[in-house]
């Protein structure tokens, strides 16, 4: 094991900006890690207990993510985190600068089953329109899409299948289980989660146990309430679509599917009444600020969205 290090050791001290909760709550308890992936975009480290987090260079936000405003080039192979400091290659990142990053609350209005399924294809249309090469990936919900998520063991058996870092088959079930869960409880989670970690990637089976929760990269979670509440907001697409080489448009095809479900039994979406999300400035890695920022986020009794 590399021998502990301090602070003045490191070439570069950085900050980080924002720290999702699974990220915090995972480091509390994760001293070391390694890295398991390089982009241009960030850095990939997993844990002994099969955690991946994500080291981001660019400002978006996510439960698994931790943003740092240093590029860090002289990667290694181990992190340490130590006294609130993540070590990596020969940077040290203070954890203590950051905000803690959770989802905002549900919207308090949601519009009618029609005015959603008409800003879905809005999304549709413009994605086909962005992403011309990429029309069949985006078109309505064919039937073989349908079949994925018609039944608990067609979502099973897809799990894991697909091209990409997450395989394009999970990417469809990120979007699907993440819609159903912030906007109701899919009752299968558990089941979902325990097959993911056996059928696919690591990244992926983090992703859908996020997902599981209602938890996802901030982009994915605004075209979901941009769809809830009918707001046509172009911008919002663009940055989902550039989640990911084409996760996003897999993701908003998973959207699709899940909306299907309300338009199929004309469901309504119940809303809890969620308390002010509570942005933590500098927070430390304590066990009082772990017990009550990472207490996880429940609904209130859920809409029976899906069998």
């Amino acid at each position: 094991m590399t021998p502990a290090r301090h602070v003045g050791t490191a070439l570069h001290l950085c900050n980080t900006e924002s720290i999702g909760y699974v990220a915090l709550k995972t480091i509390s308890v994760s001293p070391t890690a390694s890295v398991v992936g390089v982009t241009s975009r960030g850095i990939f480290l997993r844990t002994p207990s099969k955690q991946i987090l994500f080291l981001s260079f660019e400002p978006h936000r996510g439960p698994l993510t931790i943003n740092t405003t240093h590029k860090i080039k002289d990667v290694g192979q181990s992190v340490q985190i130590i006294d609130s400091c993540l070590f990596i290659g020969d940077a040290a990142i203070a954890l203590d600068t950051a905000n803690l990053w959770q989802p905002d609350p549900l919207p308090s209005t949601i519009a009618p089953l029609p005015t959603r399924i008409a800003t879905l294809q809005h999304f549709l249309n413009r994605a086909t329109t962005l992403r011309p090469t990429s029309t069949r990936s985006v078109q309505p919900p064919t039937s073989n899409l349908q079949l994925l998520t018609s039944n608990f063991q067609s979502l099973i058996s897809n799990l894991g299948l697909g091209p990409g870092l997450t395989p394009s088959n999970d990417d469809i079930v990120i979007g699907f289980l993440l819609t159903l869960n912030r906007y109701g409880r899919y009752p299968h989670n558990d089941l979902i989660i325990k097959e993911a970690y056996a059928r696919t990637t690591t990244l992926s089976a983090n992703l859908i146990e996020c997902a599981s929760h209602g938890l996802a990269d901030e982009r994915l979670i605004r075209v979901i309430d941009c769809i809830f509440t009918g707001n046509k907001d172009n911008e919002a697409l663009n940055e989902m679509l550039g989640w990911g080489e084409s996760s996003g448009l897999n993701a908003l095809k998973g959207m699709a599917l899940a909306i299907k479900k309300f338009e199929s039994r004309d469901e309504r979406v119940a809303i809890p009444s969620n308390p002010p999300v509570n942005f933590l400035p500098n927070p430390k890695l304590h066990s009082a600020v772990m017990a009550s920022a990472l207490e996880p986020r429940r609904t209130t009794e859920p809409s029976h969205l899906a069998d």
